[in-house]
C-alpha cells in the first residue's frame, strides 16, 4: 500500500483539498489526515466528516501499550540500597525515569524505560503504514504545526507515457498543488 501526502500550512487548505479530492472521486476511507493534536483537528474533522489522526494522542496510546507490555515483564518497580526499620536492605535498578516514594525506608520507583518522544513519534506514523523517510518528514512538519492530508494510493504506480499524469497518483498531486501544499511526499 503507497500513501501519497500532501503537507499543508492551513485548516482551510486542508479542508479544501479533502473537498476536492472527494470531487475528484476519492472516499473518506481513502483520505487520511494528521494533525498535532485536538486542537489542529475539531474544524476540520466538524467541516469534512474526515477524521483526524492526532499524533499526539498516538504517540500517548502507544506509550501506554509499551508501559503496560514493560509492567507485565516486571520493568516498572525498582528500589535504591536503602536500610528498611527492620534491618533488610533492598538493591535496585539504575537507570529509569520516574518518581521515588519512600515506602518502609525503601525508595520504589515507578516509571518508562528510556522512551523516546521523536522515535515513537515516527513508529506510530510508521504503524498508520507510512514509509521511514514519509515518517520522518511528516514528524518534522506536524510538530511544526503543519497539516498532513494522505491517500491510499493502494498499488497504484503512477507510471506514464510522458503525457499528463491522469492516473490516481497525479489526480491527487494535482489536487495538493491547487489546494496550496508546501510539500508533497
Amino acid at each position: 500500500m503507497a500513501i501519497k501526502l500532501g503537507v499543508f500550512e492551513t485548516e482551510q487548505q486542508v479542508i479544501h483539498a479533502i473537498d476536492t479530492l472527494e470531487q475528484e472521486g476519492f472516499t473518506r476511507n481513502e483520505l487520511k489526515v494528521l494533525v498535532k493534536d485536538g486542537e489542529h483537528s475539531r474544524r476540520i474533522e466538524a467541516e469534512t466528516d474526515v477524521h483526524a489522526d492526532e499524533l499526539r494522542e498516538l504517540v500517548e496510546t502507544r506509550e501506554g501499550v509499551a508501559v503496560n507490555d514493560a509492567a507485565a515483564d516486571g520493568l516498572l518497580l525498582a528500589g535504591s540500597m536503602t536500610q528498611s526499620p527492620g534491618g533488610l536492605y533492598a538493591a535496585g535498578a539504575a537507570g529509569m525515569m520516574g518518581s521515588g516514594a519512600p515506602y518502609g525506608g525503601m525508595n520504589l520507583l515507578a516509571g518508562r524505560v528510556g522512551i523516546n518522544e521523536n522515535s515513537n513519534m515516527e513508529e506510530a506514523l510508521i504503524a498508520l503504514g507510512l514509509k521511514g523517510n514519509q515518517a520522518s518528514q511528516c514528524k518534522d512538519a506536524i510538530a511544526g504545526g503543519d497539516y498532513v492530508v494522505g491517500v491510499d494510493m493502494g498499488d497504484s504506480t503512477g507510471i506514464g507515457n510522458g503525457g499528463p499524469d491522469l492516473t490516481r497518483n497525479g489526480i491527487v498531486e494535482a489536487v495538493y498543488r491547487h489546494c496550496g501544499a508546501v510539500r508533497i511526499l
